[in-house]
C-alpha cells in the first residue's frame, strides 16, 4: 500500500505542477474565456478544434485527471489506519482545497477573469500544491533527521520568511498579470525613467511586485548563506541550492519579460519557476523539522 501510495503521490505532484503551467499558458494566451460556459465548452463536452478553445479545454481535462488522483489518494489514505493517522488531515485538506479551487475556477469564468478572482484562484492553487507536496514528503522517513548546526535556528527562520514572501509575491504577480500591468513600466530597473514613481494604480502595483522581487532574492541569498553551517542533510542542502538557482533564473526572466514585451513562453516559465520555488520551499519547511 505504501509503495502504491508513494507512486500515486509523486504522480499527483508532477501533474499538479503541469496543470499550473498549463493554467499559466491559458492565461497568457488569453484563452480563459475561450470556453465561456462551465462545465461544458461552448455548449459541448468536446468542442471543435481551435487553438484557444483547445488550450482551455485541455486545462479542464487536466483538472479532471488531477481531481480523480486526489480523490483516489484520499481514499487510499483513509483505508489504512496508520496512514490516516499521519496523512488523514492533509488528505481531507487536499479534497477541500480541490473543491474550493473548482468553485473559484467557475467563478473566474463567470466574472470574466477579474483580477481578484484570478489571483485568488492562483493562491489557492499554490496552497493546494503545497498540501500535495506535503503528503508526498511525509511518506519519506529520511526527512526525519535531527539537524542542529550552529546557524540552524537562524536558517529555519529564513526559510519560513522566504515561504511567506514568495506567497505574497505570487499574489502580487497574479494581480500584475491579470490586471495587464506587466508593461506599465516598460523599462528596468527604472519605471518610465523614474527610480521611484508615484505608487498608485497599475504603476504602484508593478513597483510593489518589483520591490517584493528584490526582497525575495535577498532572503533566498541570506537563507543560502546561513545554511552553510546549519548542519543540514544532503537532501536539504540540495533544496537550498535549488532555491538559490531558481530565484536567480526567475529574476533574470522577470527582467527579460519586460524587454521582450512579455512573450507567452517566458510568461509561462516565469510562473513555472515561481511555483517551483514555492514547491521547494514547501518541501524544505517539512525537511527542516526536528524529531
Amino acid at each position: 500500500m505504501s509503495k502504491r501510495l508513494a507512486v500515486l503521490s509523486t504522480t499527483t505532484v508532477v501533474l499538479v505542477y503541469i496543470l499550473l503551467l498549463v493554467g499559466a499558458a491559458v492565461r497568457s494566451m488569453g484563452a480563459g474565456m475561450a470556453c465561456p460556459d462551465w462545465p461544458t465548452c461552448n455548449g459541448e463536452w468536446i468542442p471543435p478544434f481551435d487553438p484557444l478553445v483547445f488550450a482551455e479545454w485541455f486545462h479542464r481535462l487536466l483538472v479532471l485527471i488531477v481531481s480523480m488522483l486526489v480523490f483516489i489518494q484520499a481514499a487510499l489514505i483513509g483505508a489504512t489506519k496508520e496512514l490516516r493517522g499521519r496523512l488523514g488531515i492533509l488528505a481531507i485538506a487536499s479534497v477541500l482545497l480541490l473543491l474550493i479551487q473548482a468553485i473559484l475556477g467557475a467563478v473566474t469564468v463567470f466574472e470574466n477573469n477579474s483580477p481578484v478572482t484570478v489571483t485568488l484562484h492562483l493562491l489557492v492553487a499554490a496552497i493546494f500544491f503545497a498540501v500535495i507536496i506535503r503528503i508526498r514528503s511525509k511518506q519519506s522517513s529520511t526527512l526525519h533527521v535531527v539537524q542542529d548546526g550552529k546557524t540552524f535556528p537562524t536558517f529555519r527562520r529564513h526559510v519560513y520568511m522566504s515561504l511567506v514572501l514568495v506567497f505574497i509575491q505570487l499574489g502580487l504577480g497574479g494581480m500584475v498579470s491579470s490586471s495587464h500591468a506587466g508593461l506599465v513600466c516598460p523599462d528596468f530597473p527604472m519605471c518610465n525613467g523614474q527610480w521611484l514613481p508615484a505608487m498608485t494604480g497599475l504603476v504602484g502595483l508593478q513597483m510593489m511586485h518589483r520591490f517584493m522581487a528584490y526582497a525575495v532574492v535577498l532572503i533566498i541569498i541570506g537563507t543560502f548563506a546561513v545554511s552553510r553551517k546549519a548542519g543540514l542533510t544532503t537532501g536539504n542542502k540540495r533544496l537550498v541550492k535549488g532555491c538559490l538557482t531558481v530565484v536567480i533564473l526567475q529574476f533574470l526572466i522577470g527582467v527579460g519579460l519586460i524587454h521582450a514585451k512579455i512573450p507567452i513562453p517566458m510568461s509561462v516559465a516565469h510562473l513555472g519557476l515561481a511555483m517551483l520555488l514555492w514547491g521547494m520551499l514547501t518541501a524544505l519547511v517539512y525537511g527542516i523539522r526536528r524529531n
